[in-house]
């Protein structure tokens, strides 16, 4: 672990009271990544791997999608949060999505003292763009299949 040194008492406290210890070898072979700056130009790297996938994503989203979600687009991070424009339950929409393959998650999920807002939590950082490309217009069939059942007055 790499953690600020007066974090150090309380996480050696919970170490030693659980046991829980990294072998040294591993440490040693950390600490040398990290001080060859290994770790810092892998970061570097990331961040911009992943702010190119995040644009490129927007920019997807928001023309397959942006009709039946408003996507909270952050400069930061690896996932986003769409919230429907009509009402569609959430859950509903990323069963769908988990039987086309598609892993989102329901927003509402999220909260434990109320109903919560529905929306999809949704990654984009693992996903290469002709992955994010069909994940999608997969999300935007779905969308699209919702809505005509909303208007037959049906659900899930």
């Amino acid at each position: 672990m790499v953690v600020p040194r007066g974090l150090l008492p309380a996480v050696n406290a919970a170490l030693s009271a659980t046991g829980q210890l990294a072998p040294l070898l591993t440490q040693a072979a950390l600490a040398d990544f990290i001080e060859g700056g290994h770790l810092a130009r892998h970061l570097r790297r990331m961040r911009r791997l992943y702010a190119q996938r995040r644009e490129l994503f927007i920019q997807n989203f928001n023309a397959l999608l942006g009709d039946s979600l408003r996507l909270c687009a952050t400069d930061t991070g690896i996932q986003l949060v769409a919230m429907f424009r009509e009402a569609v339950d959430d859950h509903c929409f990323a069963a769908a999505a988990a039987r086309e393959g598609v892993n989102v998650s329901p927003l509402s999920m999220q909260f434990r003292h109320s109903a919560g807002i529905p929306g999809l939590v949704l990654g984009f950082a693992a996903a290469d763009p002709k992955t994010q490309e069909r994940a999608i217009q997969c999300l935007a069939a779905i969308a699209e299949q919702i809505r005509r059942k909303n208007d037959r007055g049906s659900t899930c």
